[in-house]
């Protein structure tokens, strides 16, 4: 049996569409480049608690990570 199954048709993407994917994505790329140095400055000065709660759900607690090995060692 060569023939194509039923659906075949619906899993089609359109050309359209993917033309102007690709032209969004180019956009959002350019716009990301010409900011990034700004949001890597603004994430690096940001505490830990804020950059693992920034999309936390409302009521979630944050619990700092802990540790037995001393954080600031000038050895």
């Amino acid at each position: 049996m060569d023939a194509s199954p039923i659906n075949a048709l619906q899993n089609r993407t359109s050309a359209h569409f993917t033309e102007i994917n690709s032209y969004y994505m180019h956009e959002m790329t350019k716009k990301l480049l010409e900011r990034h140095e700004e949001i890597a400055n603004r994430r690096r000065e940001a505490s830990d608690e804020h950059k693992k709660t920034k999309y936390a759900r409302a009521g979630y607690k944050y619990i700092a990570p802990h540790s037995n090995i001393p954080q600031n060692t000038t050895e």
